[in-house]
């Protein structure tokens, strides 16, 4: 667990309810149908148990399309017009085979796809590369002394290169108290980020090379990625790197950061309680171009 700090593993949640579910939908025949599979979903590395378990998922929640008042197992048996229904129930095998309890899946399916919750994020100005007209944005709130921002920080970068012209990721700052230098490191990125190098000094402080962050340390970095030291320093002085990272700080806090890293995926928040970073970011992606691309109803 994390605390407002950072996330305790590299493992956007909104509880909602589905509304009334439509005749049938607890049948236990409808079930057991399910248990022996759906079209296209790889259930096979399912035990009998975890099968049951997957398949009383899959017939009780509803299609993540509000236009399709059907269950996820009928949804995808039919070939109901919703992209997101296969991708839903092959998200619910994977939770089911990692030992997820009924509840716990349910709450990352809603997480994940659920009609509510979804967050309204602003860019305002933040530093970013890729398309900003990319069909994925991936926004990150972070603190340059977090450790697990420093785990993250590759995976998000390798995720953008993978996909260049489909994610626009964004940064935004959020220096924790409990970190001595967290806030002149956030300084100093957005100093930098008015020569044009954020991105280069993005990499070199998560890779440690801000230490404590003394006049000669700066002076170092300066060097290094061929920056003017003495606007460097002016601007990690002026109002406005406060107000930007107050600003940052406060949207954070409005949508309500516990911990630092703070990932939000097209306005889903990915909540470390629920997924993986490492093993859940590049199927997230995925099931997102996927559902982005789809001529049909959509979550």
């Amino acid at each position: 667990m994390f605390a407002k700090q950072s996330y305790g593993a590299l493992l956007f949640a909104g509880a909602i309810a589905f509304g009334c579910q439509p005749p049938g939908a607890n049948d236990a025949s409808q079930a057991a149908a399910a248990a022996d599979g759906l079209p296209g979903v790889d259930t096979n590395s399912l035990t009998r148990t975890e099968r049951d378990a997957w398949a009383e998922l899959v017939t009780e929640q509803l299609a993540p399309c509000q236009s399709i008042p059907k269950t996820i197992a009928e949804c995808v048996r039919q070939n109901a017009p919703c992209a997101a229904c296969k991708p839903a129930a092959e998200q619910l095998a994977q939770l089911v085979r990692r030992g997820k309890t009924k509840a716990q899946a349910e709450k990352a399916f809603r997480a994940r796809f659920g009609q509510s919750g979804v967050l309204d994020v602003e860019i305002d100005g933040s530093p970013s590369k890729g398309p900003e007209n990319a069909p994925i944005t991936i926004v990150e709130w972070a603190d340059f002394e977090c450790g697990f921002c420093a785990k993250a920080a590759p995976l998000l970068d390798a995720a953008q290169k993978a996909y260049p012209d489909q994610i626009r990721l964004v940064f935004k700052q959020f220096p924790l108290a409990m970190h001595v230098h967290a806030t002149q490191m956030a300084k100093l990125a957005v100093a930098a980020g008015n020569q044009g190098k954020f991105w280069e000094t993005h990499g070199a402080l998560f890779a440690g090379v801000g230490g404590s962050l003394d006049e000669a340390a700066i002076g170092n970095l300066a060097a290094s990625l061929q920056l003017d030291k003495v606007k460097l320093l002016a601007d990690m002085q002026a109002p406005e790197t406060t107000a930007r990272i107050d600003r940052d700080r406060a949207q954070a806090d409005k949508l309500g950061l516990k911990g630092t890293p703070f990932i939000v995926i097209n306005r889903r928040r990915f909540d470390f309680e629920l997924f993986d970073l490492e093993e859940d970011l590049r199927p997230w992606l995925d099931v997102e171009l996927l559902l982005t691309k789809a001529p049909t109803a959509s979550p």
